[in-house]
């Protein structure tokens, strides 16, 4: 696309306003007006008549060198600010008036060279002299360039199909809905039901048109429309990026339909509950995890000291003690222990009881810290045999 080196344009009538004098609005950010529609005291959007404003004319004065004018020098400059350094001709395009081999020499020549860099030279002394011979070539620059075309036509502009001087799509929503109501007419004999049913006819069509409006206005009020802001920003923006941030979007937005959200705020207050609930669960599932074990626990030593109470009275005490002796399987919790469990209990001479605290408190710690160390088990049991608490450690590494 040709680049007509338009920058600055009146936001009611679209007038090219680069090279003459506008009128900028204090209150509304990027609003200019012609001084024909400034006049009329045109309202737009969030902009009103009373609000405050300054008059900004063109400098056409050299101030680095007498080929340029000060506004060029502050189109390179916000040209290299957005495009990046080395990218002269999106740059050129952006100045207008000036190719990518002028504006790259002039850079350098003028900012990188300097003998203030990074300052450029501020003691020049260009005379009105120079100012006429600037302003002479400028014009004959600009006279050569292309002009911005005087019919608003959708093949004249820069988004396609839309004509912003009568904020009109060439496809507008709904674009045959005119074509119900163009022969209607409301005679003196209409019978009542056929002027109700032409009323009502009236009356979709006015909501056809109001559906319409709000599409346009949400298309305008959100910039979708700026083609030179648009295009610079997906120019910064890689591909693959862009897409994978849609689709994230995407599913998002469809998980909220699901719960019946259907405004950004609410989807907000969503996405932080769930935050919340997913902290809370990771947080309290270690705990209820002890909580079960020490529960089943307290059952199991009921359970198997009624079992052992039973066996007790049902043999006399000459026995028990020869059982005791001989096997550790009828002690209390032995019926909890596996195989070779209980044999690490007969090896070390350890109740099935005594294992039993000691493995909770080793798997509570390893819990509660996601590892344990040996020395940590000696603070831990500091009044039993240390060699008993090394056998039970290597069992637990070894298992």
């Amino acid at each position: 696309m040709i680049s007509t080196g338009q920058h600055y344009h009146c936001d009611e009538c679209q007038t090219n306003l680069t090279d003459i004098v506008k009128i900028a609005c204090a209150t509304c950010p990027e609003f200019d007006l012609c001084v024909t529609c400034f006049s009329k005291g045109v309202e737009i959007a969030n902009h009103k008549f009373d609000h405050p404003y300054s008059v900004v004319s063109k400098n056409n004065f050299p101030i680095f060198d007498i080929e340029w004018t000060a506004d060029e020098e502050l189109l390179l400059i916000d040209g290299l600010l957005q495009f990046g350094m080395g990218n002269w001709e999106e740059v050129a395009n952006f100045v207008g008036s000036k190719d990518k081999g002028e504006c790259e020499s002039h850079y350098y020549k003028t900012y990188v060279e300097s003998e203030d860099w990074p300052l450029p030279n501020l003691n020049l002394d260009l005379g009105t002299q120079v100012v006429r011979i600037k302003k002479n070539q400028s014009d004959t620059k600009q006279d050569s360039r292309p002009q911005k075309p005087i019919s608003s036509l959708p093949s004249n502009h820069e988004v396609s199909g839309y004509m912003p001087g009568r904020k009109e799509f060439e496809e507008e929503y709904d674009n045959d809905a005119e074509q119900v109501i163009k022969d209607m007419n409301f005679n003196e004999d209409d019978i009542p039901e056929e002027r109700e049913l032409k009323l009502t006819i009236l009356q979709i069509y006015n909501s056809k048109l109001d559906k319409r409006a709000e599409r346009k206005n949400f298309l305008i009020n959100r910039g979708l429309l700026d083609y030179s802001k648009n295009t610079a920003i997906e120019k910064r923006r890689s591909q693959k990026n862009h897409e994978s941030v849609l689709a994230s979007r995407i599913s998002q937005l469809k998980e909220w339909r699901k719960n019946g959200i259907s405004t950004v705020a609410d989807g907000m207050i969503y996405e932080l509950e769930k935050v919340s609930r997913q902290n809370r669960s990771r947080t309290t599932s270690s705990k209820d995890c002890i909580q079960n074990l020490e529960k089943i626990q307290k059952l199991a030593f009921s359970f198997s000291q009624r079992r052992v109470s039973s066996e007790v009275l049902a043999q006399n005490k000459p026995v028990l003690k020869k059982s005791k002796a001989n096997s550790i399987s009828f002690l209390d919790g032995a019926q909890l222990l596996s195989t070779k469990e209980l044999e690490l209990c007969k090896r070390l001479s350890v109740s099935p009881s005594s294992y039993i605290i000691v493995k909770d408190v080793m798997l509570s710690e390893y819990i509660k810290h996601g590892k344990l160390e040996r020395e940590k088990t000696y603070q831990l049991f500091e009044n039993v045999d240390p060699i008993k608490i090394d056998n039970i450690y290597d069992f637990f590494s070894n298992a």
